[in-house]
């Protein structure tokens, strides 16, 4: 008796011992299960702020992207994520990372402000401009909101209140050269330069030096004819920063002001830079007003941009002096150029260049593209005296 009583009881104590075994296993399972969303999450956010504070952008998103879904209304989580997004321009993961910020009721002038850069980049100004009036609302002493109200409501014509608000501004802080600057902007965009020119001058003595200001300024002085002016502008600009768009410009104004060498020395200057083309065009209108065609025809040769409409009016130009002087060649290779289409095209041809080309392919000789030019012209302006004479100039070839 007292045998069994032992044998049941160690079976006992051992069906105990396995329970409790599975027991803490199972709680073990649980704990592993748990852990992972409290405490990883709190080590990634811990870790998140000081990739953030090392401006390590890329790693503050990989560490909390994970986390995203579980902590939607952990404000922390989404402003971080929100800043790192912000900052490395991944403006679609800021605007929602924001928006489940402001979910939770926290209007802070400072996820408001981003939320509305993120608008005016996207191009929704309108939507820009709602978020600013509650970035004011939510933080009324910082003027900055209220300056890029301004500027938002000037982009979508606005002129009035832009007006309004700019000019209350103004009158607090009298000596903001941002201010001035933009409420010059807003005189430029309403085509009054004389008001503008002002205050970017205004601007300017204030404080507001720098380069894209100054070019402001001088192509103010030019709207309004003031070209001794524009270039006194141009050429303090270019004792700051060798800018080959403001030396192309001061190389233009010279040439209006008939100072040919000087014009043509900055032009020259300009020959390996990316306004080239319009550096040649300067070189050639000096080799035309030199009377020096051969010149004016060798850059001709090197302009890139062979489609635009100056380029046309000089090759017009060129082969009309050739033409004069019985260089039939060389002007036969300028009216070609200046044509708008060439002989496959649909594209109406003017058939005072197509006369005169005519007229030189005849002369050299051109049988095929002669008679190719001549059923143009007799499409373009039918069957007239300058046709007939035409014809008959090229049968006599033939």
């Amino acid at each position: 008796m007292i045998k069994y009583f032992r044998m049941w009881l160690g079976l006992l104590l051992m069906l105990l011992l396995i329970f409790s075994v599975f027991a803490l296993f199972a709680h073990a399972q649980g704990v592993d299960q748990v852990r992972p969303r409290d405490a990883i999450s709190r080590q990634h956010i811990t870790r998140a702020h000081d990739y953030f504070n090392r401006k390590q952008y890329g790693r503050v998103i990989e560490l909390l992207e994970p986390v995203l879904m579980q902590m939607r209304d952990n404000t922390e989580v989404q402003r971080l994520l929100g800043h790192a997004a912000f900052e490395i321009g991944r403006y679609d993961l800021a605007s929602q990372a924001y928006g489940n910020v402001i979910a939770q009721g926290e209007f802070s002038g400072d996820i408001l402000g981003r939320v509305a850069e993120i608008e005016r980049n996207a191009g929704r100004l309108y939507d820009a401009i709602a978020v600013l009036r509650l970035a004011i609302l939510a933080e009324p002493e910082f003027p900055g909101f209220r300056e890029g109200l301004a500027g938002l409501l000037i982009d979508v014509g606005e002129y009035q209140q832009a007006w309004q608000l700019l000019d209350s501004l103004i009158n607090r802080q009298p000596y903001s050269a941002t201010l001035h600057a933009q409420m010059g902007n807003l005189y430029i965009r309403k085509d009054q330069p004389e008001r503008a020119l002002s205050y970017f001058l205004t601007a300017y003595y204030l404080g507001l030096d720098d380069t894209a200001a100054m070019e402001t300024i001088a192509s103010l002085y030019v709207r309004q004819g003031e070209k001794e002016n524009a270039l006194v502008w141009y050429e303090r600009i270019l004792e700051r920063a060798d800018k080959p768009g403001v030396r192309l410009l001061r190389a233009s104004m010279l040439f209006e002001f008939e100072q040919f060498d000087e014009s043509l020395k900055e032009a020259q200057r300009l020959l390996h830079t990316d306004v080239k083309d319009d550096a040649r065009h300067l070189i050639i209108r000096i080799a035309l007003k030199n009377n020096d065609h051969d010149t004016a025809a060798m850059h001709r040769e090197q302009v890139s941009s062979k489609k635009d409409t100056w380029i046309r009016a000089i090759d017009i130009e060129l082969a009309n002096h050739f033409y004069r002087k019985n260089e039939f060649q060389k002007a036969g290779y300028h009216y070609q150029n200046a044509l708008t289409g060439g002989i496959s095209s649909q594209a109406t041809m003017d058939k005072q260049v197509l006369y005169p080309l005519i007229m030189c392919l005849i002369e050299t000789g051109a049988v095929d593209d002669a008679w190719q030019y001549l059923r143009v012209y007799l499409k373009q302006a039918g069957a007239d005296v300058r046709f007939k004479e035409l014809l008959d100039k090229y049968l006599r070839l033939l």
